[in-house]
C-alpha cells in the first residue's frame, strides 16, 4: 500500500535535482497539444488542446519561481538585472524569428495590410501581442506577452519588495505567503468580473504557489502526499476528462474561465508527482520525449508557420487528424533548426552577458570589489552550493 500511496520524492532529494525529467514529456505533450488544435478539425482527442497553453503557464510559474528561491538561497539575493538578461536572451530571439516569419508570409501574400499589420506589429515588436488589435499571422504570440509581463513583475516583487517587507512580519516566506492570500482573490474577483485575461496570470501563480510551498519543508510535507502514484494517475485521468470535455464544460458555465481554473488547478497539483520517482515520470522522461520538450518553445511558435507551408503544398486538405500529423513532422524540423542556431546561441549570449554583468557591475569609481557572481538563469543549485556554470540539462528554466 505503502508503494501506490507513499511520497516518492524527499525534500531533499527535491532541493538536489537541477532536472525534473517528468516535465520534459509534460512541455512536449502541452505543445503537440495545442498544434493539434490547431489542424485536427473536430478530432474529440485535441478538442481541450488549446488548454495546453495553461499547463505551461503553470510550469514557467514553477520553474522560475523555484529557481530564484534556490538562487536566493544559495547567494542570499536574486540579481534582477541577471534574470532579466538572461529572459530576454532566452525568450527573443526565437519570437522575433517567429514574428519576422509571420509578417514575410503575409507581405508574400499580399495581405499585410488587410490583416492589419501596421496597427498591429508596434504591439508585437514590444511583447505585447495580447494588446494588438489584430492577431496578423501570429496568433499563438498573446501567451508570450502575457509570460513577459511575468517575468517582469513577479521576480521584483517577490524577491525584492516582499522580503523588504518580510523585516518586518518575520521573514520573506510569511510575507510572501501573505501577499498571496491577498492577491489571489483580487485576482478572482476581476476575472468574475469578465476580465478574462486575469485567468491566466492566475494559472501562473499557481505554479509560483506550488513551488514556494515545496521549497519550504513543513508545507513539502503536504504537497509530497500528492507525489504518490495513486495520485498522479488520477490526476492524470482527471487532465484528460477535463480537456476532452472542454466544449462541453465551457457551454456549461458560460465562459471558459472556470474550465482554464479547473484545469490549472489540476496542472498545479500535479507538479510534485511529475518531480517525482514514479514510473509515469520516467516514461515521460525517456529521450524523444526530453528532445521534443527542449523544442516546445519553437514548435509552439513556428505552427501557424508550418502549417501555411503544408497548406501550400497541399491545398485539397482540410484540418484533420491527417493533416495534424504532417504539421507535426514540418514544425518538428523548423523547431529543431531555430533551436540549435537561433534559441540555444541566445540562451548561451545570455549567460555570458549576464556572468559578465555579474563580475563588472555598473558601480562608482572607487566603490567595493564586484559582488558575487550569482547562479545562471536555467539552471538551479541546491542550497548551500557554490554557483557553477549551468549544466546544458537542467530543465529549470522556463516554458512558454
Amino acid at each position: 500500500m505503502r508503494f501506490l500511496l507513499g511520497p516518492t520524492i524527499s525534500h531533499d532529494r527535491f532541493l538536489a535535482d537541477r532536472h525534473f525529467g517528468g516535465l520534459d514529456g509534460v512541455r512536449a505533450i502541452a505543445a503537440l497539444a495545442v498544434v493539434g488544435f490547431h489542424f485536427s478539425g473536430p478530432a474529440p482527442m485535441f478538442a481541450g488542446g488549446w488548454l495546453g497553453v495553461h499547463m505551461f503557464f503553470v510550469l514557467s510559474g514553477f520553474l522560475i519561481t523555484t529557481l530564484l528561491l534556490r538562487e536566493e538561497a544559495a547567494t542570499g539575493r536574486v540579481s534582477l538585472l541577471g534574470f532579466w538578461v538572461r529572459r530576454i536572451f532566452r525568450i527573443a530571439p526565437a519570437y522575433y524569428a517567429a514574428l519576422l516569419g509571420s509578417v514575410l508570409l503575409l507581405k508574400w501574400g499580399g495581405v499585410y495590410e488587410a490583416a492589419g499589420g501596421p496597427q498591429a506589429i508596434k504591439w508585437f515588436l514590444t511583447f505585447n501581442p495580447e494588446l494588438a488589435p489584430s492577431p496578423m499571422n501570429f496568433t499563438q504570440a498573446w501567451t508570450i506577452g502575457i509570460e513577459q509581463k511575468f517575468y517582469l513583475v513577479w521576480p521584483l516583487l517577490g524577491f525584492v519588495l516582499l522580503p523588504l517587507l518580510g523585516v518586518v512580519l518575520g521573514g520573506a516566506g510569511r510575507a510572501r505567503a501573505l501577499a498571496g492570500l491577498a492577491i489571489l482573490p483580487v485576482m478572482l474577483w476581476l476575472i468574475w468580473h469578465h476580465n478574462i485575461s486575469w485567468v491566466h496570470y492566475v494559472a501562473i501563480f499557481l505554479g509560483c504557489g506550488v513551488a514556494l510551498m515545496m521549497h519550504a519543508r513543513p508545507t513539502f510535507r503536504v504537497l509530497s502526499l500528492l507525489s504518490s502514484r495513486v495520485v498522479q494517475v488520477g490526476l492524470i485521468v482527471a487532465l484528460y476528462w477535463v480537456q476532452s470535455h472542454s466544449a462541453e464544460l465551457t457551454a456549461r458555465w458560460a465562459g471558459p474561465e472556470q474550465l482554464i481554473l479547473l484545469f490549472a488547478v489540476l496542472s498545479a497539483l500535479s507538479l510534485p508527482s511529475l518531480c517525482g520517482r514514479t514510473e509515469v515520470s520516467r516514461v515521460l522522461a525517456i529521450t524523444p520525449f526530453k528532445w521534443l520538450g527542449e523544442r516546445s518553445y519553437s514548435i509552439y511558435l513556428f505552427q501557424v508557420i508550418a502549417g501555411h507551408f503544408v497548406a501550400m503544398a497541399l491545398p485539397q486538405w482540410r484540418n484533420d487528424l491527417h493533416k495534424t500529423l504532417v504539421v507535426l513532422v514540418v514544425v518538428v524540423m523548423i523547431a529543431d533548426f531555430v533551436y540549435r542556431f537561433v534559441e540555444r546561441p541566445g540562451i548561451q549570449a545570455g549567460r555570458w552577458l549576464a556572468s559578465w554583468l555579474a563580475a563588472h557591475p555598473l558601480r562608482r569609481r572607487g566603490s567595493a570589489a564586484p559582488a558575487e557572481p550569482v547562479p545562471a538563469v536555467g539552471d538551479v543549485l541546491p542550497v548551500g552550493a557554490a554557483p557553477e556554470r549551468p549544466r546544458q540539462d537542467s530543465n529549470l528554466q522556463p516554458t512558454d
